[in-house]
């Protein structure tokens, strides 16, 4: 069968790039191919796109998406907002994806639900309006390895995982 290819998204901007190598070395690793942006810059053909239209050609020309949300930024209600019974989260300073990351996770999960596959890395700060949406937790553990891949699955990709070096290939639990 052809191979799949990915946009694996996050913002490539002031954020966490190591996240961002290390899953696409494990993606490689499953004999994925990964839409760069460089790639996605070239896919809209145009010398000086907008970061929109980087984004939708990446979306468009993968055959499934996956967004990385990693803790680049912290953020915490405003004292004068506090409600009793709010989550602790909501008084100190938690880490959360960047918000253009957030903007562009609800685009893909908008337009492509069936094929963009959620996943973080770290703690994150709740996010009430995806509170029911199973995102997985990618770490260095089989377990989750094997998870990612049963999302990966059902979104229609095609992967190799009949070797062993997909089961290390990417460090998420040190980042």
């Amino acid at each position: 069968p052809p191979r799949s290819t990915l946009f694996p998204y996050t913002t490539l901007f002031r954020s966490n790039t190591q996240a961002r190598d290390e899953l696409t070395h494990f993606l490689r690793s499953l004999e994925i191919k990964v839409i760069e942006w460089s790639k996605a810059v070239a896919l809209t053909k145009k010398p000086n796109p907008y970061i929109g239209e980087v984004i939708d050609a990446g979306f468009v020309h993968a055959q499934a998406i996956v967004v990385l949300l990693t803790p680049d930024d912290e953020a915490k209600l405003k004292d004068r907002f506090f409600k009793v019974g709010d989550h602790s989260s909501e008084r100190k300073l938690t880490g959360q994806p960047r918000q253009n990351v957030l903007f562009e996770a609800g685009m893909a999960f908008g337009k492509y639900n069936a094929t963009t596959v959620l996943v973080r890395i770290g703690n994150l700060r709740p996010m009430s309006d995806v509170a029911g949406i199973h995102i997985l937790h990618l770490s260095d553990s089989p377990t989750s390895r094997k998870q990612f891949l049963g999302k990966l699955r059902i979104a229609g990709v095609v992967l190799d995982d009949e070797g062993v070096d997909w089961l290390s290939a990417g460090k998420f639990d040190s980042l």
